[in-house]
């Protein structure tokens, strides 16, 4: 039953940061300007508190970057939908166990490569009047994957 409570929440954490625009913050110090940075959209608030939205790009050179986590957190929760059914269906623990740890692995790999190429490549050419700082979308997701190691370790010691 534990597994269960644990995978509906990582699945349901997993989904919010995927959609949500809110994984790195950029402001300047003592300013209401800032941008929030998603997977998928961008939007900026300016000191008159007008708000502007537009699709997340980087240059072509980095581009495949962004696609790549985007397709690691997509296909982290279509294997998860996939471990769901297995589990109703009452297939083999192994066949469970596999789809488990990969999208585990997906899961995990989704904030480290985002901390490694784009939250540097969103920050590059701050001055020391700015400042940058992960998010709440950010946070979702690593707890997700956190939740789906402590579900790996239920499922293989079937509490």
């Amino acid at each position: 039953m534990i597994r269960y409570l644990l995978l509906i929440t990582s699945i349901l954490l997993l989904l919010i940061a995927l959609v949500t625009d809110k994984w790195q913050t950029l402001s300047m110090k003592k300013s209401n300007i800032y941008t929030d940075i998603g997977l998928w959209k961008t939007c900026s608030v300016l000191e008159n508190g007008d708000k502007t939205c537009h699709v997340t790009e980087l240059d072509t050179e980095n581009d495949w970057e962004l696609f790549g986590i985007r397709s690691l957190a997509i296909a982290t929760i279509i294997c998860l939908i996939i471990v769901c059914i297995l589990l109703y269906k009452k297939s083999s623990k192994d066949r469970i166990s596999i789809v488990l740890g990969v999208s585990t692995i997906a899961a995990c790999l989704v904030p480290f490569l985002y901390s490694v190429y784009l939250e540097n490549y969103f920050s590059q050419g701050f001055d020391e009047m700015m400042y940058s700082k992960y998010n709440y979308s950010f946070f979702l997701q690593s707890t997700g994957a956190l939740l789906l190691l402590i579900t790996g370790y239920f499922n293989s010691h079937q509490v």
